[in-house]
């Protein structure tokens, strides 16, 4: 896996002509229908120039990818929909998937198998990828043609139709209570999330190909993806050799994994197998050097046995097996793989003979707790722009993990502001980088889904293998307002002298004045910005009509959401410039009253539940005076242990009582959104008594004063998952009908079950 070879091969694919060209010319039939020449045979003539020879690539990368399309396009045609079963159309989506990864292995691997021959295709591409040596830049080309835009959405078509068709012939099936047929489409779906799963991970590398080329850094950019194409290539090719192999065996499979232990020191998985009966396959899928790449799709239908599919999933090359039982298997003999592949076999039919039960030991390098516990750095992209060193400067970073159960190390906050991972992970431009800019950073998008809200992101990161981070670098006075606004500045000594307030209020105004002299026209701008996204997210939340829909999963509202960092910035900002001149009186009026402050702050808390259209306004002048009270201060407590007030969001939405099991919150009216991030479950079968609802998180808040509120506070603390049992009393066993009862409510109490 040379890093130059992987750059020579991206080199002579971003030189190459856009296949789409080709492919759509009016010259396209005479271009790409005659038979292009054999790689193996050397020309006649004499050797052209090398814009010929790229041109002559050009058109054989064009008739892959134009017979992957015409196939794609038949196969999601309503002809093949109705002719084929889903079994059957997955099955085509797996042979046109194969014919373009065959087609880009070398030529001395295709020698003994004419494309034409399916049979025998299929033969030789079993032997290829089991023998895991294919060349890189074959495994780089193939991955292009099947990632090309045109496949990609043609992929997708197809995907998108057969998950309609299993869903409703699953509804069927279920209802007739037809056992074998059910296992057949479970089967089947579980392939195609499989697929979807590896082809997601292939798209989101891949586009990278051509950027990461032209950086400066291009030797180091094709160090780090030497092993991240194989890893995807070997795991298309080993979904094509499973459904294949799935295709003649039974759908049902009883076999179970009873136990996995894995030894993260010395890089060893143990793991226990059970069948019912001496004729049940234990469902170990190897390739031709013995290694285990992976187990049948049936088995996966137990949650150990999806644990040990993922760690499989995570071996490039396999895990090899070390001991059946107390048998000790050695390794391959001068590379003889083929004796150490029949010597495994044998070993585990012996030891497996009459018994139900086997145990085996796997050994693999992506076992050990380094492959295991950090992400790795895919790429760094930091493309010129211009006024590089500056704020709005734009970077790419791509991570990858082996498993979701991997943690990132980055870390989101409800600013959206990026908290970069541990740098040894990272390369020398990305450290570089991240050592300028690091507290600076705000995130944009993941994979290509703009970042609007922390929870969200959450649910964009959670369950993929790679991310791509696209990060915004934001002034520097932007993030200093922003902790500012956020400080529980403790208050001075009462031992303190007029003399000494007197000369920190001097300096403070110094401070403060040399700041506003500088930031004073970024700051107006930024207020005007904030006042418009205000203004905007008013209009929309008093235009929406059809409130359930708004609230389909994931329900995070637009609506709710605060203006930016630097908005929220520029408004504190305009609320200081707006009140310089009285900075003076109101710091000794505020440190005059210090005893008193705790108790009239909360009745001097500006309302925000009034709704007018000069809403707006008022808000950028409670943001000013909020600044203008005491920081730190805290809603106090009642005597019976309920805080004095309610917590009060940005939306206007009101937490006015909250226990261990129960919340009561309020709003002014229907046509304000809740801003509750409700999240919906597809199978709610494995939650308690099946609910369908559960609480994620409450509605955003900005203001130090509701984020410190003790309600606030003791959600946050707790670590459990709040599912919804009731709303005003009426159980939420409907997610329909429970999500428009929420809807038509001012006020609600939700009751919770907690997991």
């Amino acid at each position: 896996m040379s890093s130059s070879t992987l750059t020579q091969a991206l080199s002579r694919l971003n030189s190459c002509r856009e296949p789409t060209d080709l492919i759509y010319s009016k010259d396209a039939a005479l271009i790409l229908g005659d038979a292009a020449p054999a790689r193996s045979v050397a020309p006649s003539v004499s050797p052209a120039p090398e814009s010929s020879l790229v041109d002559e690539y050009s058109v054989l990368l064009a008739r892959r990818i134009g017979t992957m399309v015409a196939r794609l396009n038949e196969l999601s045609s309503p002809t093949s929909q109705v002719v084929l079963t889903p079994r059957m159309v997955l099955y085509e989506l797996m042979d046109i998937v194969r014919q373009a990864l065959y087609a880009s292995l070398p030529p001395e691997m295709q020698r003994s198998a004419p494309p034409t021959d399916k049979a025998a295709v299929a033969k030789e591409f079993h032997s290829c990828v089991s023998s895991r040596k294919v060349p890189l830049d074959s495994a780089v080309e193939g991955l292009y043609v099947v990632s090309y835009v045109s496949v990609k959405l043609r992929v997708e078509l197809v995907a998108l139709q057969l998950q309609r068709r299993i869903r409703e012939e699953l509804a069927k099936k279920r209802v007739e209570s037809c056992e074998a047929s059910v296992a057949a489409l479970v089967v089947t779906q579980t392939l195609l999330e499989d697929f979807v799963g590896v082809y997601n991970n292939i798209m989101l590398t891949v586009p990278i190909i051509k950027a990461a080329v032209r950086e400066g850094n291009a030797d180091e950019a094709a160090q780090r993806l030497a092993p991240v194409y194989p890893q995807y290539f070997y795991q298309l090719c080993d979904w094509v050799l499973v459904l294949e192999s799935t295709m003649g065996t039974p759908p049902i499979s009883y076999t179970q994994v009873k136990r996995i232990a894995i030894d993260e020191q010395k890089g060893t998985v143990v793991v226990d197998l059970y069948r019912p009966t001496l004729e049940t396959p234990w469902g170990l899928l190897l390739n031709e050097q013995g290694a285990l790449v992976d187990i049948d799709v049936s088995l996966r239908v137990f949650e150990k046995a999806k644990e040990l599919h993922n760690l499989l999933q995570a071996t490039p090359q396999g895990a090899s097996i070390v001991k059946i039982k107390d048998l000790v298997i050695g390794p391959a003999v001068n590379g003889d793989y083929a004796a150490y592949t029949r010597q495994l076999l044998q070993a585990l039919q012996s030891a497996t003979e009459g018994r139900k039960k086997v145990q085996i030991m796997l050994e693999s390098s992506a076992f050990k707790a380094e492959a295991r516990s950090l992400p790795t750095e895919v790429t760094f992209l930091a493309p010129p722009q211009g006024g590089e060193g500056t704020s709005g400067q734009r970077v790419t970073l791509v991570l990858r993990r082996q498993s979701t159960s991997v943690e990132w190390g980055f870390t989101v906050d409800d600013q959206l502001y990026w908290h970069a991972p541990s740098p040894r992970i990272l390369s020398a431009s990305a450290k570089e980088f991240v050592r300028d800019y690091g507290k600076h950073l705000r995130l944009l998008a993941v994979n290509g889904v703009e970042a609007l809200h922390m929870t969200q992101v959450q649910l964009l990161i959670e369950a993929v293998e790679t991310v791509v981070l696209e990060l915004l670098v934001m002034p520097e006075y932007a993030q200093d307002h922003l902790t500012a606004s956020r400080s529980t500045a403790a208050p001075r000594p009462a031992t303190a002298t007029a003399s000494s307030r007197a000369a920190s209020s001097v300096a403070d105004a110094e401070r403060r004045n040399a700041m506003h002299g500088e930031d004073l026209d970024e700051g107006r701008m930024e207020a005007a910005m904030a006042k418009h996204v205000q203004q905007r997210a008013s209009a929309d939340a008093s235009s929406v009509v059809d409130s359930p829909i708004a609230m389909e999963t994931p329900l995070v509202e637009a609506n709710a959401i605060a203006p930016g960092p630097a908005a929220a910035a520029a408004v504190v900002s305009a609320g200081d410039v707006k009140k310089g001149k009285k900075h003076g009186r109101e710091r000794k009026a505020l440190k005059e009253s210090l005893a008193g402050s705790a108790v009239s702050q909360a009745a001097a808390m500006p309302s925000l539940a009034a709704t007018s259209r000069n809403g707006d306004s008022r808000e950028v002048e409670n943001v000013a005076s909020d600044k203008s009270k005491l920081p730190g201060a805290k809603p106090g407590k009642s005597e019976g242990g309920e805080p004095d007030g309610p917590c009060t969001f940005d939306n206007n939405v009101k937490l006015t009582h909250f226990t261990e099991d129960e919340m009561v919150l309020e709003r002014p009216s229907v046509d304000m959104p809740w801003g509750l991030p409700i999240g919906r479950l597809s199978d709610p079968s494995a939650t308690p008594q099946q609910l369908p609802l559960r609480l994620m998180s409450l509605p955003l808040s900005r203001k130090a004063r509701a984020y410190r509120h003790p309600f606030f506070r003791d959600f946050k603390k707790q670590p459990s998952t709040w599912y919804i049992a009731q709303v005003n009393g009426t159980p939420a066993s409907d997610a329909e009908a429970t999500l428009k009862q929420i809807s038509q409510l001012t006020r609600m109490t939700l009751r919770f079950l907690r997991k």
